[in-house]
C-alpha cells in the first residue's frame, strides 16, 4: 500500500527538467520526440534546428531533459499545462492543457514510450465540474465531514469540498502524475488534500463520511465494479454522489437524481460546447 502524502499550500516543487512537445509540428526527423538534450543546452539545441517551424515553436519550449518526464511529473505538469479558471466554478483555478499549451499536440505513443499515462488530470470534465458546483451551491453537503475524492484527476472536486468546509479530503487515484497535478492544483488554491496513490475498488472505507466521483462511467468494466462498491458503500452508511455527463455506461436504473448542470466544455474534449450533466445518489441497496 502506498502511505498518503499530504499537500499543504505553498509547496512548489522546482525543476530545471523539461520534456519537449509539438510533435506535429516539426517536419525534421531530428526535431521529432524524443529529441533529447539537457535543459542548459537550450540555445544551441535552437540554432542546430534546421526546421523554422521548430526553431519558432517547438524549440523555444524548455526541451527533453536525459532523464524520462515521469523522473519529475511536478516540473512535466507545469510546463506542459497552465493554470486556468474552470468554467462552472470560476473561483477554482486548475493547471489545464488548453489550445496553446504543448500537452494539447501530444500523441499516444509519444506519451507511452516517455512514461506519461494519457493526461486526463490535465481538463475539468463534466461530471466533476458538476459535482463541484453542486457541494460549492451547498456546504453543508461536505461541511465538517471526511470526504473522499475517488477517481479524483485534477482534484477539482476535493478541492471544492475544501473550499466548502470539509473537515478533510482525500483525493484517491492509480495515475501518479494525476496525484501530483492533485497537489498542485491544492496549492495554486491554498488548500490541504491528502493524496492516495492506490485502487481501493471493492475494499471497505473506514473514516469517510461522503464519497464523491465525477465520469466514471466511461467504460463498462470500470464502471461496473466502481458502482457495485458504491452500493456496498452506501449500504454501510457512506453517501456517495457521482456526476455524469450522460456516459455510455451510466447505469438507467438504481439511482436518485439530485442535481442538474449545463456544464460549458470544448469541441476538442467533448462532442457539443454544453453537456448537460446529472449529479447523482447512490442509494443503499
Amino acid at each position: 500500500m502506498t502511505p498518503p502524502t499530504v499537500w499543504p499550500p505553498s509547496r512548489r516543487p522546482a525543476s530545471s527538467v523539461w520534456p519537449c512537445w509539438w510533435p506535429s509540428l516539426s517536419a525534421s526527423p531530428a526535431c521529432r520526440p524524443p529529441r533529447r538534450v539537457v535543459a542548459a543546452s537550450h540555445r544551441a539545441a535552437i540554432a542546430a534546428c534546421p526546421n523554422p517551424i521548430c526553431s519558432s515553436r517547438c524549440c523555444r519550449w524548455p526541451i527533453l531533459s536525459l532523464s524520462p518526464a515521469s523522473a519529475d511529473p511536478a516540473a512535466f505538469i507545469r510546463l506542459h499545462t497552465a493554470p486556468a479558471p474552470v468554467p462552472l466554478c470560476p473561483d477554482i483555478h486548475l493547471w489545464q492543457a488548453t489550445e496553446i499549451t504543448p500537452i494539447w499536440h501530444a500523441t499516444e505513443d509519444w506519451l507511452q514510450r516517455n512514461g506519461v499515462p494519457p493526461p486526463f488530470w490535465a481538463f475539468p470534465w463534466a461530471g466533476g465540474q458538476a459535482v463541484a458546483r453542486l457541494i460549492l451551491d451547498d456546504p453543508p453537503l461536505v461541511a465538517g465531514k471526511r470526504v473522499m475524492d475517488f477517481a479524483a484527476g485534477s482534484g477539482l472536486i476535493a478541492i471544492a469540498a475544501m473550499k466548502a468546509g470539509a473537515a478533510s479530503v482525500t483525493a484517491v487515484e492509480i495515475d501518479p502524475f494525476a496525484i501530483t497535478a492533485t497537489g498542485l492544483n491544492a496549492d495554486l488554491n491554498g488548500v490541504s488534500i491528502t493524496g492516495l496513490t492506490q485502487d481501493i475498488i471493492g475494499q471497505p472505507l473506514s473514516g469517510i463520511d461522503i464519497l464523491l466521483a465525477g465520469d466514471v462511467c466511461y467504460e463498462r468494466s470500470f464502471a461496473e465494479a466502481a458502482l457495485a462498491w458504491f452500493r456496498e458503500l452506501a449500504r454501510s452508511g457512506i453517501t456517495v454522489l457521482v456526476g455524469d455527463p450522460g456516459r455510455a455506461y451510466l447505469p438507467s436504473q438504481g439511482l436518485e437524481k439530485v442535481a442538474t448542470f449545463n456544464v460549458p466544455t470544448t469541441l476538442e474534449l467533448e462532442d457539443r460546447a454544453v453537456r448537460v450533466t446529472d449529479v447523482w445518489r447512490v442509494p443503499a441497496p
